[in-house]
């Protein structure tokens, strides 16, 4: 009877040491799970940011190619419609002229605006000594 006792005992004895062991092996594993878990929510959270300050410098970077594309537009426009009317003008100084002398009348005199420009040098200017 005393080695049913004593085995029981050694029973009871092996439980309560595997159960102290399950617990603490438990809560090494707990507290090492929290650990990671928390480094690993801390590396989300900065690769997320990480991520949106790309987005944000990608976004950053095409709005500021289309106002400057837009801009290069604008301007070329403006060029464009500046040549345009001025070669408006002289059509129609031609034109005015070319009435004139259909008409018999003398062509209107015409004024030039902006720096006078200079006359173009003959080759009997370009060979004479300065």
């Amino acid at each position: 009877m005393e080695e049913l006792v004593s085995r029981i005992e050694e029973t009871g004895h092996n439980v309560k040491e595997q159960g102290e062991s399950f617990v603490t092996a438990t809560r090494h594993a707990g507290l090492a799970f929290a650990k990671e878990t928390r480094r690993a929510s801390t590396d989300l959270f900065g690769a997320a940011r990480a991520e949106a300050t790309s987005w944000r410098r990608f976004l950053q970077s095409r709005v500021a190619r289309r106002i400057r594309r837009l801009a290069a537009a604008r301007d070329l426009e403006r060029r464009f419609l500046a040549r345009l009317d001025r070669a408006i003008v002289r059509l129609g100084r031609r034109v005015r002229a070319r009435l004139a002398r259909l008409e018999g009348r003398r062509a209107p005199a015409r004024v030039r605006r902006g720096a006078p420009r200079r006359a173009a040098r003959t080759r009997k200017a370009a060979a004479a000594p300065a």
